[in-house]
């Protein structure tokens, strides 16, 4: 801020001094080389430079972000020569008004130790946290998972902080991305790997049509989502294919039908990631509310062990987009704790806008059960 203060000084004085009127020729002043009360010199071109090499990036940088709709605070680093050389010239000018700049000072110190102290202790100004995001994979993954990296120089910044030995992959492989290849690649990778610990940053830059969390929405099966910084960490597990849809017929009270579900097994272990699609129907169309739906594990006394809640499609297809009498199959994954203790867990269904659960018909209640879950060691 405070070298923001003093780069608007010098390049008010530096429009201040274009401003003046030139000396007549014959008088002291206007001899080349001779002291501007200003600048320090008549010739304002350094001056110019200084504050054309400081705006022009800074117009560049805004346009194409505006263009593009991405934009980080790290790209006006690109403006830096100039802003520096303002500053400079700034100092210039306060050199020959010490008392002035002397209180400008004491003023600029103010929100200088304001600012200084929010970057290291706001919460909302803390960098990606690519440790913490390694250290949760480290902890949780198993020897058959990869980690898939979206967007440009991913690899080398996550390989930095990782010293794992899951396999690394960057998506696309390619810019601009190609669709047909990128589908491709993620076939490979489903039919190698049993799960995915997607890192992804800046999506709609490397993602801007969707290839990638499309595929994953209609593929896989989210179990946990967590934001580190700008940075997303998602674990998505895969289930059989071709898998029996079990008829549930079950309507809601906000017009939606669940039809039916597949559960990708009735057995898991400890650390496991439960598959469940299920299949719903929008018997009256478009919802009013934006219904979330909540995938429920319980043990014997009814307490969530494990659960999923998210807009259908991983938030991709809001209830408030369905059409009349379409079909949408919601993919889950459940997330089975390292630490839960062997046993039988009952598996449970519903959907809910704030505060507010849907009631299914009958005397179901706000929630549906979809059967036991069996974990064994």
């Amino acid at each position: 801020m405070l070298i923001v203060a003093l780069a608007l000084i010098g390049a008010t004085a530096l429009l201040a001094g274009r401003r003046t009127r030139n000396p007549e020729p014959g008088t002291r002043n206007a001899e080349p080389g001779t002291r501007n009360p200003e600048l320090g010199t008549r010739n304002a071109e350094p001056g110019t430079l200084a504050l054309l090499v400081w705006l022009m990036p800074l117009a560049l940088v805004l346009a194409l972000g505006l263009r593009a709709g991405l934009f980080e605070v790290r790209y006006l680093l690109l403006g830096m020569p100039g802003l520096m050389l303002l500053a400079g010239l700034g100092i210039v000018v306060l050199a020959r008004r010490p008392l002035f700049a002397t209180g400008l000072t004491m003023v600029a110190l103010v929100p200088f130790a304001v600012g200084l102290s929010a970057q290291y202790f706001d919460p909302s100004l803390e960098r990606d946290d690519y440790r913490g995001l390694v250290a949760r994979i480290e902890q949780e993954a198993r020897p058959t998972d990869v980690v898939v990296l979206v967007a440009e120089n991913q690899i080398e910044i996550f390989g930095y902080y990782y010293r794992g030995s899951l396999p690394l992959i960057g998506l696309p492989a390619q810019r601009p991305m190609d669709a047909q290849d990128t589908l491709r690649r993620l076939e490979a990778i489903r039919s190698q790997h049993e799960r995915i610990w997607l890192v992804s940053w800046a999506m709609a830059e490397a993602d801007p049509h969707g290839v990638i969390s499309t595929w994953l929405a209609e593929n896989g099966f989210q179990a946990t989502h967590q934001w580190y910084g700008s940075v997303q960490l998602a674990l998505v597990g895969f289930s059989p294919r071709d898998l029996a849809t079990e008829k549930v017929d079950a309507a809601l009270d906000n017009g939606i039908v669940l039809d039916g579900y597949r559960l990708g097994s009735r057995t898991v272990k400890p650390g496991e990631t439960l598959a469940l699609t299920l299949v719903w129907r929008a018997a009256r169309g478009p919802t009013l509310d934006h219904w979330k739906v909540f995938t429920h594990l319980l043990d014997g006394a009814s307490a969530v062990v494990a659960q999923r809640d998210a807009e259908p499609a991983d938030n991709l297809r809001p209830t408030t987009s369905w059409n009349r009498g379409e079909q949408i199959e919601d993919n889950y994954g459940i997330a089975i704790p390292g630490d839960l203790p062997a046993g039988s867990y009952t598996l449970e269904v519903g959907m809910y806008d704030g505060d507010k659960r849907s009631v299914f018909d009958g005397d179901r209640g706000d929630h549906l059960v979809l059967g036991e879950v069996q974990v064994r060691p």
